[in-house]
C-alpha cells in the first residue's frame, strides 16, 4: 500500500461518522418502504436469535408491514400443514413438528422454539382480518427422507438450499407484490461463498 493511499484511507476513516445504534424494529419496518424482502439472522439454535425473532413477530409495527415470513428451518414438503396451522385449523402439534424435524438438516430442529413461533403466528392471525394474516413460507427443499438412501441422494437436496428459497421468494412474494421477512443464517446472505475462497461455481 503506498503512503499517499494509506493517508487518504486513514483520513476517510477518521472523517466517517461514528456508528450509532438504532432501534431494530423501526429500522426493519423502514426498510420495507423500499424493499419487498428484508433479511435478518435469527435461529440456528441461538437463544438470542430466537428471542429477537419473538420480539419481531410480537411487534405490531412489523406485522403491519409484512405479508410473509420465510424461514430456513422448515421443510416445504409440509407447507400445507404450516398454512393450515397458522390460519387456525385443527392441526395436531405432532403433525406440525414435521415442518422443522424433517428438513434437509434434521438435527437443527428445536421443538420448543418452533412451537412457540408457530403458535405465536397462529395467535396473531386470529386477531387479523383474513387479507392481513401472516403466512409462514418454508424455505428448505421438500426432501422425502423415505427415498433418500445414499449421501449422493442427500447431497442433491443440500445443493438446492439457496436456489429453492430464491425461487420460492420470487414466486410467492415478489411476483405477487407482497412483503416478506426472511430469517436465515448469515452464511446464506453472502454474494460469494467464503468457504470456497469466494467462488460461486459448482456446489459452493
Amino acid at each position: 500500500m503506498n503512503h499517499q493511499f494509506a493517508t487518504l484511507l486513514l483520513g476517510a476513516i477518521l472523517a466517517a461518522p461514528a456508528a450509532v445504534p438504532i432501534e431494530p424494529v423501526a429500522a426493519i419496518v423502514d426498510a420495507f418502504r423500499t424493499h419487498g424482502v428484508v433479511a435478518v439472522t435469527a435461529g440456528h439454535g441461538d437463544a438470542r436469535g430466537y428471542a429477537f425473532a419473538q420480539l419481531l413477530i410480537h411487534d405490531p409495527r412489523l406485522i403491519a408491514a409484512i405479508n410473509d415470513i420465510v424461514i430456513e428451518e422448515g421443510s416445504s414438503r409440509y407447507q400445507d400443514v404450516a398454512d393450515r396451522f397458522v390460519r387456525g385449523d385443527n392441526v395436531p402439534v405432532a403433525s406440525l413438528r414435521h415442518v422443522w424435524r424433517d428438513t434437509t438438516q434434521p438435527g437443527l430442529g428445536y421443538d420448543r422454539q418452533w412451537e412457540e413461533f408457530f403458535t405465536a403466528i397462529r395467535g396473531i392471525n386470529a386477531s387479523l382480518p383474513a387479507a392481513k394474516r401472516i403466512r409462514v413460507l418454508l424455505g428448505d427443499p421438500p426432501i422425502d427422507w423415505e427415498n433418500v438412501k445414499t449421501p449422493e441422494e442427500h447431497r442433491k437436496w443440500i445443493e438446492m438450499r439457496d436456489t429453492f428459497p430464491a425461487d420460492l421468494i420470487q414466486r410467492e412474494v415478489l411476483s405477487k407484490g407482497r412483503h416478506a421477512l426472511l430469517t436465515y443464517g448469515q452464511m446464506h446472505f453472502q454474494r460469494k461463498n467464503l468457504n470456497a475462497n469466494y467462488e460461486s461455481e459448482g456446489p459452493a
